[in-house]
This record gives C-alpha cells, sequence and structure tokens, in this order.
C-alpha cells in the first residue's frame, strides 16, 4: 500500500485530535518524507559503495588501456618522425659535403693559378734583368 500525502495528512489529522498539534507535528517529523521503502539503509549504502567503487576501478583500467594504446601510437609517430629526420639531416650532410668539395677545389685551383702566374712573373723578371 502506497502512502499519498492525503493519507499523511489525514494521520497528522488524528494525531491532532489524540495528541494535539504540538506533540502530533514531532511524531510526524519522525516520520520519513515517503514510504519506507524508499529509505536508504545501511545495506543499500554499502551495496552502493561496492558498485561504485567496482565502477571506478573498471573505469581506471579501461583509461588505462586507452592510454597504453595512444603512447603505443605516440611512440611510433615519433619513430617516423625521427626517422624522417634523420633522412633530412644526412641529405644535408651530402648537400654540405658537395659544396664544401666544390669550394675546395675551386680555392686549390686559384691558388694554382695565382702562384703559376707569380712563377711566371718571377721568371720573367730574372730573364730581363
Amino acid at each position: 500500500m502506497a502512502i499519498t500525502e492525503d493519507k499523511r495528512h489525514d494521520l497528522f489529522e488524528a494525531l491532532v485530535e489524540v495528541l494535539g498539534r504540538e506533540k502530533a507535528t514531532t511524531l510526524m517529523e519522525h516520520l520519513p518524507p515517503v514510504g519506507w521503502a524508499d529509505v536508504a539503509t545501511k545495506r543499500d549504502l554499502d551495496h552502493q559503495s561496492t558498485v561504485t567503487r567496482h565502477d571506478v576501478e573498471v573505469e581506471a583500467a579501461r583509461l588505462r588501456s586507452e592510454m597504453q594504446t595512444g603512447f603505443a601510437d605516440v611512440r611510433s609517430e615519433m619513430h617516423t618522425g625521427f626517422a624522417e629526420m634523420r633522412g633530412e639531416i644526412a641529405a644535408i650532410e651530402i648537400r654540405f659535403e658537395r659544396g664544401l668539395r666544390e669550394q675546395s677545389r675551386t680555392f686549390f685551383l686559384g691558388m694554382l693559378a695565382a702562384n703559376t702566374t707569380l712563377a711566371g712573373l718571377a721568371f720573367t723578371a730574372a730573364h730581363l734583368a
């Protein structure tokens, strides 16, 4: 049988007639606002605590799993990125070495031409003198 507000009011009016308004009010304040079926017991709270704890543990395990999967993806991306970077650095090294080789050859040939010219001038000056 469900307890309605009308039934609670009727009970209060009957209690007022028997006990008086103040005592009836005090007694009604000790009753739950709805039926006893809706009142939580300590056992209900313990069960809810256990269920909540289990739900939190399941969710934490799921998050850990997702994080590990995510870290594996990030790790793979980083390896790929570093491999690409190594390739670019190797290409830069090759271009640098090629440029240095060309510059060294140009410098060497320029110095050879300058020395040959200087030797020719010295030889000519010696013959003229």
